[in-house]
């Protein structure tokens, strides 16, 4: 501390123009925790529908983050964060009881017309701004940047966060993308019009 304040007076003398810049950055480098994700127990649940969005006309399953971590403020507040999850790890979780069906959507979603998982193997979300809600199960509005096979789209979702005993735990509400805009197109077009473009994405992650 005693030599970055000699170089805050040094930079001050030298450079009036900027006089609190090493202050600001000093504040920023100590007031903020960052929080690793357990990957083990975190999880990506997904959704996808057939002709009519409801569920029973829907594929549904999970994918695992490979990393990813949050950054609170002095006052324990989310502030931003950033993770990955791994496509690799897609599974369907309605078609269970029928392995060979399970398997085939697998392939599918991770083929070069969907996910292409081969070629872009990680999707990726970064939080960029949070501010209040007005929904009391989820009082943060957050908002930022969804990457899907290199194409960066911006979002918009609620969620809350509980920071207990050390540990913090963050849950999403609904994160509805549209496909198309990621290029997720069923290579046969018939079957590409009875697939509705909604996916719904929710996280359920600790760190």
């Amino acid at each position: 501390m005693l030599i970055l304040l000699r170089f805050i007076k040094i930079r001050t003398y030298e450079k009036n123009c900027f006089p609190t810049l090493g202050l600001v950055i000093s504040s920023i480098t100590f007031a903020q925790d960052r929080y690793e994700v357990l990957k083990k127990a975190s999880n990506t649940n997904w959704r996808g529908y057939k002709l009519f969005k409801t569920e029973s006309t829907s594929h549904y399953g999970t994918a695992k983050l490979r990393d990813g971590y949050f950054m609170l403020n002095k006052n324990h507040q989310l502030i931003s964060g950033s993770f990955n999850v791994n496509l690799k790890t897609i599974e369907s979780d309605d078609l269970k009881k029928d392995p060979k069906e399970k398997k085939n959507l697998e392939n599918h979603l991770k083929g070069e017309d969907f996910f292409d998982v081969k070629n872009f193997p990680i999707a990726s979300l970064q939080i960029r701004k949070i501010k209040a809600s007005n929904d009391q199960n989820h009082p943060l509005q957050v908002t930022g940047d969804i990457t899907i096979k290199a194409i960066t789209k911006p979002g918009i979702f609620k969620g809350n966060y509980l920071l207990e005993n050390g540990q913090l735990s963050f849950f999403s509400d609904k994160i509805t993308i549209n496909r198309r805009d990621f290029k997720l197109i069923y290579e046969a077009q018939y079957a590409d019009v009875i697939i509705k473009d909604d996916i719904d994405l929710k996280v359920s992650i600790r760190a």
